[in-house]
């Protein structure tokens, strides 16, 4: 298996201990491979079963790489680089919003004991 996509996938806790056989990253290959696939197709290209492959990439869409249409999955963005953009740029957002609550915060418990 290609190192740098389950990394990938461990990174982005989609990969844990109980998936010892690493199906998240067979099925995300697969997507990443055809770019259209369901979950039957899935179960005849590799073997996996079909409510697991399912399960999969439910939680590949979860973690807003891929969406879902009609029972078709598709990645989300064009390439891996315009997810990991939209991620940061999301982290960006996340941490000005908790810097502005921290100062809220501050100045409600810190600046009255003063």
């Amino acid at each position: 298996m290609d190192d740098e996509l389950i990394k990938f996938c461990r990174i982005n806790r989609l990969l844990n201990n109980r998936d010892t056989d690493k199906t998240v990253v067979r099925v995300f290959r697969i997507v990443l491979k055809v770019k259209d696939v369901g979950s039957s197709e899935i179960e005849k290209m590799s073997g996996i079963k079909r409510l697991t492959a399912r399960h999969h990439l439910e939680r590949l869409k979860e973690c807003g790489l891929l969406i879902e249409r009609k029972g078709r999955y598709y990645l989300k963005f064009n390439s891996i680089e315009d997810y990991i953009e939209y991620r940061r740029r999301k982290m960006i957002r996340m941490f000005e919003e908790l810097e502005q609550m921290a100062e809220s915060i501050d100045r409600e418990y810190y600046e009255e004991d003063e």
